[in-house]
């Protein structure tokens, strides 16, 4: 993995804002979804550059799941976004039979994971996700290796721990 060097403290969802960018600039098969959080998840400069590969799906989270799911049959790569709770637990059903099922190339990418999120309390907190059988789990310490994970996504979940 390419080394980065820190210079400045910045939350993670930075990070996957930046890398989701990126991403988006080296492949244009790269779609971003969203859950209503677009400021929260930093995709307002991929939205800029690419509005007719954002998708918003408002407070709808497994719908959002099965349009990423449908999108990969088009050759599409899309990342979703949102909080850690609302991205594994809420959408369980989905992430097993649209996607893990069938092995579609879709990046579930969330923020906030465990108990980071307290003062919205425990509707937003979720420590199960840590455990689900997902092909392949990788949670972010920084906000360069988020972004450094986004740009060559290998992982099918994304997580951060972020409380920023």
């Amino acid at each position: 993995m390419k080394k980065y060097t820190y210079t400045e403290s910045k939350d993670t969802r930075s990070g996957f804002g930046a890398g989701l960018l990126a991403a988006g600039r080296k492949n244009p098969e790269v779609v971003a979804l969203c859950a209503d959080l677009v400021g929260s998840l930093k995709m307002q400069d991929f939205i800029n550059e690419f509005p007719d590969r954002f998708i918003q799906v408002g407070i709808a989270e497994a719908n959002m799941i099965g349009i990423a799911a449908g999108l990969t049959i088009g050759g599409k790569i899309p990342f979703t976004g949102t909080f850690a709770n609302f991205s594994t637990g809420r959408v369980y059903d989905q992430i097993r039979q649209s996607i893990a099922y069938s092995d579609k190339n879709v990046k579930i990418c969330a923020s906030h994971a465990g108990l980071t999120l307290g003062e919205d309390g425990a509707t937003h907190q979720i420590l199960e996700d840590q455990v689900l059988d997902l092909n392949k789990l990788q949670e972010q310490k920084d906000q360069l290796e988020y972004e450094a994970m986004v740009r060559n996504p290998e992982t099918a979940y994304m997580v951060s721990d972020d409380e920023f």
